[in-house]
């Protein structure tokens, strides 16, 4: 269950709430020393870890097809693989969309953890952490140490791995505010203070709080906090994303440039801070993935369509949903033929959906099938029409086989993109039963 919640968010009148929240504080407020510890990079460190096999990694290119090979070297607008014959096989940047190198874990490898995230939307999963005056210390899951400027900051919550903490901590950082925000737990109630956050002591223990209302500052143990945030302007300088690279320890990091030589990653953030992965035969985290589709591949379900005919909405008497992202018809993970598809459509006969390009895209691909736990009935046809254009048709039907049909049309300047599903068959032109999902629909340039 989340925490139950207590605000106090700006000064009542008597002050006397904020009051005893402030005398609770500094009760428990230690003695600090200040010392300058500021940082104009990021330093990684190797502490402890367990030795990792250099991975071999699975490429996949905005052609829909995949490479296998062993990473060799990142830069320069292109990346090598050396193949299973030992040739090295050089590929541009721009044909790539992910690079999977090692098992993504589903969650860090530790019960409890802290989230810190950076100005520039880098996640760094930290097993412990200390703020200092101008720096903040932390230890990632995985067993890398780090120091970063107290300004790359933007929140931490201290108990990131429970789902409804971490849930309602994001809900409280969506919410419009115009000063810093404290978190703390007091008699199992969360209490969200606004002020205006100071410096971190000597020794790592304590940071200064100053509420609203208040005209002086308390130090706060950090072992009291729940989560802390910064308000800060958006930053103007920030570098454009080459990449999302997620790691071993679950850190995901906005990558504005990622170079390999020698077994070494080097990643330069999008907040001009850089991060070094050591070697992966020396032992320590790894990079897991490395997204590059950010402008490249649009999947279908998260844009939104400018038009939308719905049956449902047409005919109540459908007992079926309207067009559904990234789920089947049934509300229930999309699979076709036994696989799982995380992005996708489900479509009910004489859905049309019309998406605007713009010109920008060059393809529209996706796995035309019947989901293996919707029941229906009769074939459907797939229509797909490009500004008023028929580009491609094709009708399905459920003859025992329930296999996807790999679907490529080139969309190359194409402003408006319809999909739609038609029924077929014999007098089924209401298209009750009939339906279709498309697994991994999306447009790419």
């Amino acid at each position: 269950m989340p925490p139950r919640v207590a605000t106090a968010e700006s000064p009542p009148e008597n002050g006397k709430p904020l009051m005893r929240t402030m005398d609770w504080i500094n009760r428990r407020a230690v003695s600090s020393t200040g010392r300058q510890a500021g940082q104009a990079t990021l330093l990684i460190c190797l502490l402890f870890a367990t030795p990792l096999a250099s991975p071999a990694g699975e490429l996949r290119l905005l052609d829909g097809t995949t490479r296998q090979g062993e990473p060799v070297s990142l830069g320069n607008g292109e990346l090598s693989l050396k193949g299973t014959d030992g040739k090295v096989i050089p590929i541009p940047l721009d044909a790539v969309l992910r690079w999977d190198l090692a098992p993504v874990p589903p969650r860090p490898p530790l019960e409890k953890f802290t989230d810190l995230e950076l100005t520039d939307g880098t996640m760094l999963r930290c097993a412990s952490l200390r703020v200092l005056e101008k720096s903040v210390e932390v230890m990632l899951a995985g067993g890398m140490k780090v120091t970063l400027p107290v300004d790359r900051v933007a929140n931490l919550l201290m108990n990131g791995a429970d789902d409804a903490t971490r849930k309602d901590w994001e809900t409280r950082l969506a919410q419009p505010r115009r000063r810093d925000m404290l978190g703390i737990m007091r008699q199992g109630a969360l209490n969200s203070l606004e002020g205006t956050l100071g410096s971190g002591d000597g020794e790592g223990k304590t940071i200064g709080f100053t509420p609203q209302g208040i005209d002086r500052e308390a130090r706060v143990p950090l072992t009291s906090l729940h989560g802390l945030a910064f308000e800060r302007a958006p930053d103007p300088n920030l570098d454009p994303l080459q990449c999302r690279l997620l790691d071993t320890g679950g850190n995901r990091l906005a990558a504005a440039a990622v170079t390999l030589a020698n077994g070494v990653w080097t990643v330069r953030l999008s907040g001009k801070l850089e991060l070094v992965y050591p070697a992966a035969g020396s032992g320590g985290l790894v990079p897991a993935r490395l997204d590059f589709s950010r402008g490249k591949l649009a999947y279908l379900s998260d844009m939104e369509p400018v038009l939308v005919v719905d049956p449902v909405k047409e005919d109540p008497s459908r007992f079926r949903a309207g067009p559904s992202r990234d789920r089947n018809l049934d509300m229930k993970p999309l699979r076709i033929s036994g696989v799982t598809y995380n992005k996708g459509l489900g479509l009910s006969a004489t859905t049309v959906l019309e998406y605007e390009l713009g010109g920008e895209f060059r393809e529209f691909r996706c796995l035309a099938g019947f989901d293996d736990t919707v029941s229906g009935a009769g074939g459907t046809m797939l229509l797909v029409e490009g500004d008023g254009r028929e580009l491609f048709r094709r009708q399905l039907t459920r003859d025992g086989s329930r296999s996807a049909t790999a679907v490529a049309v080139a969309v190359k300047d194409v402003k408006k993109l319809r999909v739609s599903v038609l029924p077929t068959g014999d007098g089924l032109s209401l298209g009750y039963g009939c339906h279709l999902h498309l697994g991994d629909a999306r447009v790419s340039k």
